[in-house]
């Protein structure tokens, strides 16, 4: 098994994640960034307002439930570059 060392790791490649990463990569760290989607496909949908936002195409088919026991769809994407 080969062990790697990073000074710093990120969970998600999001707005946060990944200028977190990018401003930490000028000062010479280690950084793993962490994804747990794929790239999205290129396809002509992906600059379709009317399919991304109200189809919610990419978004995740999960269930969460509130702190009063009703369930809601959050509207995430896991791909690279989180809800971005």
């Amino acid at each position: 098994m080969i062990q790697e060392h990073y000074d710093v790791v990120i969970v998600g490649s999001g707005p946060g994640g990944a200028t977190m990463a990018w401003k930490l990569a000028q000062t010479g760290k280690r950084i793993l960034l962490i994804e747990r989607g794929g790239y999205l496909k290129r396809e002509r949908e992906n600059w379709d307002t009317r399919a991304v936002f109200a189809e919610g195409r990419y978004q995740v088919d999960e269930t969460w439930t509130s702190a009063s026991g009703a369930t809601f769809r959050p509207g995430l994407h896991y791909y690279v570059g989180g809800n971005s």
